[in-house]
C-alpha cells in the first residue's frame, strides 16, 4: 500500500518559531510511518523549504506543494500544522493549502483568522452572551492610564499581545505595579 506524503509544517514569522520546531520534532515522533510517509516542511521568512524527517533538503514546489526526493515530483496530501503565530494560527496558511485542496488538521480559515486576535474574539463571545473576563485593547502610541485599566479588567489579570501565539509576551499581573512592565513586554 502506497504510504500517503504528509507535510508538518514547522517555523512561522515570529519568536515562536522555536516552539514550533519543537512541536513539528513532537509530531514526527508520534507519527505512525508504517502508515504516513513525513516530510518537514519550513516555513518562515527567508521562504519555505521541505526536508526528509533526517534533515536532507529536497527540492519542492511551493506552487503544487509537491516535493522531488529524487524520483520525481510527489504531491503532499496533507500537512499537520505545528507553526506557531503567523501564518499558521491566523487563518493564512490554511486559506492556501484551501486553495490547493489539501486538507490538514486545524480549523479553517475564518475560525483561525477570527480567534487569532484576542480582542475579536472576546468581543464576539460577549456579543453573543458568552461570560468573557473584562479586557481592553491597548494601542502602543496611545497614551495610557494603569490605575484606569487596572479597575477596568480587575487585578490579578493577564496581558496578552492581541495578534500572536499564545508563548511569548504573556504576564500574570497581580498588581497594579506590575502592569506597566507587563504590557510593555506584550508590545
Amino acid at each position: 500500500m502506497d504510504r500517503p506524503l504528509i507535510a508538518i509544517a514547522r517555523g512561522g514569522y515570529s519568536g515562536e518559531s522555536v516552539i514550533s520546531h519543537q512541536s513539528a520534532a513532537r509530531m514526527l515522533e508520534v507519527l505512525d510511518r508504517s502508515v504516513y510517509d513525513p516530510v518537514l516542511l519550513t516555513i518562515d521568512r527567508a521562504g519555505w523549504s521541505a526536508s526528509t524527517p533526517e534533515g536532507e533538503p529536497l527540492v519542492l514546489d511551493r506552487g503544487s506543494l509537491s516535493v522531488d526526493r529524487g524520483s520525481g515530483a510527489e504531491q503532499v496530501r496533507m500537512v499537520l500544522i505545528a507553526i506557531h503565530g503567523s501564518p499558521g494560527e491566523d487563518g493564512r496558511l490554511q486559506g492556501f493549502l484551501d486553495l490547493l485542496g489539501i486538507p490538514y488538521q486545524t480549523g479553517g480559515v475564518l475560525n483561525t483568522s477570527l480567534t487569532f486576535s484576542k480582542h475579536t474574539t472576546t468581543a464576539l463571545l460577549r456579543q453573543l452572551g458568552h461570560p468573557v473576563a473584562g479586557s481592553m485593547l491597548l494601542h502602543k502610541d496611545l497614551p495610557m492610564d494603569l490605575p484606569a485599566i487596572a479597575q477596568e479588567v480587575g487585578i490579578p489579570c493577564f496581558v496578552k499581545p492581541d495578534r500572536s501565539g499564545s508563548s511569548l509576551g504573556i504576564s500574570r499581573v497581580d498588581s497594579e505595579e506590575a502592569l506597566g512592565s507587563a504590557i510593555a513586554k506584550a508590545f
